[in-house]
C-alpha cells in the first residue's frame, strides 16, 4: 500500500510539544504547500489533541517523518521522541478508529468527524490528496458515521469544550449566576457558549477578533459580545474565563492577569484554556486567587466519563473492521485497474506507432485493408495481454510490482 502516518497526540506528547506542532485552519494551506513542494501527496489532520500526516510515498522513504523533521524543525523543542509512525494496514486502522472517536480524549466525541472531513477538503484544494488518500479518508468518514449511527458510543458524550464547561460548573457554586467570558468565536468557542447557555448561565460575554462571527453566536443565544479592546474590563468583572482563540500569541499574559487581580484581590478567577497553542501564559497560575487549567488538565475528567460508553467499543471495532475490509477490497480493485490501464496504454501506444509507420509506407492498401489490419493488431495485443491481466486481477499485490518492472510501467502516473 505504501501508506505512512506520523503524528503526535494527547497520549504520546505533552501539551508543550503538541502546541508547537499544531496546524490550525489558517496555517494548514502553507503546511500543505510545503508537503507538495517536497513532492509528496498527503493529508494533514491537526486538532487540539493531535497532529498527524498521512502520505503515500513511491519508495521506502517516510515522507510524513520528513515533514515533521523539516517543516517543524526547531532546536528549542525536541519532539521526535514523541512521534509515532504507522504504515499500511496499521495506519488505515488508526485513522478509522480516530474518525470513529475511539482515539479521542472524550470517547465517542463527534467533533473529530468534521475535522477529518475538513482535513480531506483542504488537501483536495491544495492538490495533495491522490486517489488512494481520498478514498482512505472517505472510507474513514463512512466508518465514523456508521459507528455513531449503529452504536451508543456517542450517547451522552461531550466534547472537550463541553467538558471544560462541566468542570467549571462543578468548580463554582451558583454557576448560573456567574459572569462568564469566552475568548474566541470559532467552533470551540461556539460550543462553550452553547453548553454554558444550556446549563442556565445568563451572564455570558463573547470576545473575538472576528466581530461578525461573535455577533452571529451572540444573537443566536441571546448573549453579549464585544471587541478585544474591552478584554481587561471584561476580565475584571468575570468569574470564569474560557479561552479558545487561534491567536499565535498569549491572549492573557501574567502582567495583564496581575493587573486585573489588583482590581479584585478577594475574588477568585477561574481560567480554562482549551486552545492549542495555549492562549494563557502558564505562569499566570502563580498569581493569588487565580485557578488555571489547560486542555491536558481535563483528561482525568474525560477518563471518568468513559465508563458508560466503553461497552460500545467492541461493537464499534466490529464496524471499523467491516469498513477496513471494504476499503481493502476497493484498494485491490484500484491497484489492479491502475496497473491494467498502464499496461494496455503502453501496448496500445507501441501498436499505434508501429502501425502508423507501416501504413505510411504502404500506399497500395485500401481503406478496408487498413481497417482490417488495425483490427487484427488490436486483437493480437488483447490476446497477448489477456493472461497477465487475468493474473493481475486475481492477485494485484503479487503481480503489480513485477509487471511494472518487466514492462517498465509508471503505474502511479
Amino acid at each position: 500500500m505504501n501508506l505512512t502516518l506520523t503524528g503526535v497526540n494527547f497520549d504520546s506528547a505533552p501539551l508543550v510539544v503538541r502546541e508547537k506542532l499544531g496546524t490550525d485552519s489558517s496555517r494548514l494551506p502553507k503546511a500543505l504547500d510545503f508537503l507538495k513542494s517536497s513532492g509528496y501527496s498527503g493529508v494533514i489532520l491537526s486538532t487540539c489533541n493531535r497532529t498527524e500526516v498521512y502520505t503515500t510515498p513511491k519508495d521506502n522513504s517516510l515522507p510524513s517523518q520528513d515533514f515533521f523533521n523539516n517543516y517543524f524543525s526547531s532546536s528549542q523543542y525536541i519532539f521526535r521522541p514523541y512521534l509515532y509512525t504507522l504504515t499500511d494496514e496499521a495506519a488505515v486502522s488508526h485513522l478509522f478508529s480516530v474518525t470513529a472517536g475511539l482515539e479521542s480524549m472524550v470517547l465517542g466525541e463527534s467533533e473529530i468527524l468534521g475535522q477529518v472531513s475538513r482535513a480531506l477538503k483542504a488537501a483536495e484544494e491544495a492538490g495533495t490528496a491522490n486517489r488512494l488518500l481520498k478514498q482512505l479518508f472517505i472510507s474513514a468518514i463512512q466508518a465514523g458515521r456508521r459507528v455513531r449511527q449503529e452504536t451508543r458510543i456517542s450517547e451522552g458524550s461531550i466534547s472537550v469544550s463541553a467538558l471544560a464547561v462541566d468542570h467549571a460548573s462543578k468548580s463554582f457554586p451558583n454557576f448560573t449566576q456567574r459572569h462568564i467570558v469566552i475568548i474566541g468565536a470559532g467552533e470551540a468557542g461556539r460550543t462553550v457558549a452553547k453548553v454554558a447557555h444550556k446549563k442556565g448561565a445568563t451572564q455570558i460575554t463573547l470576545l473575538s477578533h472576528n466581530p461578525d462571527a461573535a455577533s452571529v453566536v451572540a444573537n443566536e443565544l441571546g448573549i453579549s459580545c464585544c471587541s478585544f479592546d474591552r478584554l481587561e474590563e471584561e476580565l475584571s468583572s468575570a468569574d470564569i474565563v474560557f479561552t479558545c482563540s487561534m491567536a499565535p500569541h498569549w491572549v492573557i499574559t501574567k502582567e495583564q492577569a496581575s493587573h486585573i487581580m489588583d482590581r479584585r484581590p478577594e475574588r477568585t478567577l477561574l481560567l480554562i484554556d482549551i486552545a492549542v497553542p495555549r492562549n494563557i501564559e502558564p505562569s499566570v497560575d502563580k498569581i493569588q486567587n487565580i485557578l488555571l487549567f489547560n486542555i491536558d488538565d481535563l483528561k482525568e475528567l474525560a477518563d471518568s466519563n468513559r465508563t458508560a460508553r466503553e461497552a460500545e467499543i467492541s461493537h464499534a471495532k466490529d464496524i471499523i473492521k467491516e469498513e477496513e475490509i471494504a476499503f481493502g477490497e476497493w484498494q485491490q480493485t484500484f491497484e489492479a485497474t491502475s496497473a491494467i490501464k498502464a499496461l494496455t496504454a503502453k501496448a496500445e501506444a507501441y501498436r499505434r506507432e508501429r502501425l502508423d509507420k507501416f501504413l505510411a509506407s504502404s500506399h497500395s492498401l485500401t481503406e478496408e485493408q487498413k481497417s482490417e489490419l488495425d483490427m487484427m493488431t488490436r486483437s493480437m495485443i488483447k490476446k497477448i495481454l489477456h493472461d497477465p491481466i487475468e493474473k493481475l486481477k486475481e492477485s494485484p499485490e503479487n503481480y503489480k510490482e513485477a509487471l511494472a518492472e518487466l514492462f517498465r510501467l509508471d503505474i502511479e502516473a
